[in-house]
């Protein structure tokens, strides 16, 4: 943008001042502009205050002295509340009860109902998650005892799932995000510990127990 405009040497503006904001700047320019339209074809210049002026050449200034502009605020994202937000935890509880309905009515217990695990396959050893489909499937018949008996850790994962998704949904509710537990290293560590000791266990005569069954 250009802020203003030389005659014969001197700054000349609307108010005889340099021009302090952007609207004193665009009237600077604008006056320099019709001058300089009237001195075409005239040998002498007339301009605003009808004198007549001996031809000078009339120099544009640029100058950086703009109007503060205010900055554009950051676009924020709408957030969903109530009844609308309830989607993807829906969906989430909707797969867990239908995964839990699925493995009530389709006994795992029958061989190749779900396939075999791929460890217990090529190994002939029990992982961590073997006997979980029977697990679930024993307790949904009340059978709590033999659940723990096929897989010890089915109960308390089922359990810390429905906490999750209830949790997510109430808020949801209030258009907040899922919570997302955040785990000291030393305690993930012992998780992951006592999973391995409980996979070697359950492989071992002293922990037939903690057979699939």
């Amino acid at each position: 943008m250009f802020g203003g405009w030389f005659w014969d040497g001197r700054r000349a503006t609307p108010n005889g001042r340099a021009p302090s904001s952007a609207p004193d700047a665009a009237e600077a320019l604008r006056r320099a502009r019709a001058c300089v339209w009237k001195s075409r074809g005239d040998s002498r210049i007339r301009c605003g205050s009808g004198k007549s002026r001996t031809p000078a050449t009339v120099f544009l200034v640029e100058t950086t002295h703009l109007a503060a502009q205010p900055p554009f605020p950051p676009q924020q994202r709408v957030r969903r509340t109530g009844w609308r937000a309830l989607g993807l935890p829906a969906l989430a509880a909707g797969a867990g009860i239908g995964a839990v309905v699925l493995l009530h009515f389709r006994d795992p217990h029958v061989e190749g109902s779900y396939g075999i695990c791929p460890v217990y396959g090529l190994t002939g050893l029990y992982c961590p998650g073997c006997g979980g489909m029977r697990a679930v499937h024993n307790l949904t018949d009340g059978r709590i005892m033999d659940s723990l008996h096929s897989n010890l850790l089915a109960v308390p994962l089922l359990i810390a799932f429905a906490v999750f998704v209830g949790d997510w949904a109430v808020l949801a509710w209030r258009g907040e995000g899922p919570r997302v537990p955040d785990l000291p290293r030393p305690l993930m560590w012992t998780v992951l510990a006592l999973f391995l000791v409980y996979s070697v266990l359950r492989n071992t005569p002293w922990g037939s127990w903690l057979a699939p069954v």
